[in-house]
C-alpha cells in the first residue's frame, strides 16, 4: 500500500528530527569518551568527531521542518555541545 504524498513527507520529516536528535547524543558520547581518553591523539579523535556531528546538525536543521518543542530541544542540546565542545578543547590545550 502506498503513502499519500503527504503521509510520506511526514514520516520523513520524523525520521530526519529522530536522526538529529540521535546525531546530537551520539556527539555528547564522543565527548565522553574523549574524557576518558588517556592519550592526546584518542581525545583529538574523539572530539573531532563529536565536532563532526554538532557540524552536521547545523547543516541538517534546516531541511527539516521542526515543531516548537523540538526547536527548542535540538537548539538547547546543539549549544550544550557547542559549549563542551570549546570545554574540552581548552582542556587539551592545558
Amino acid at each position: 500500500m502506498l503513502l499519500p504524498t503527504s503521509a510520506l513527507l511526514h514520516e520523513s520529516n520524523r525520521v530526519g528530527v529522530g536522526f538529529l536528535l540521535t546525531q546530537l547524543q551520539l556527539g555528547s558520547t564522543f565527548l565522553d569518551l574523549a574524557s576518558s581518553e588517556q592519550t592526546p591523539e584518542g581525545q583529538s579523535r574523539y572530539l573531532d568527531r563529536a565536532r563532526e556531528l554538532h557540524d552536521r546538525v547545523r547543516r541538517l536543521m534546516p531541511r527539516v521542518t521542526l515543531t516548537p518543542v523540538e526547536q527548542v530541544r535540538i537548539e538547547r542540546d546543539l549549544a550544550a555541545l557547542a559549549s563542551a565542545l570549546l570545554t574540552a578543547g581548552r582542556a587539551m590545550l592545558s
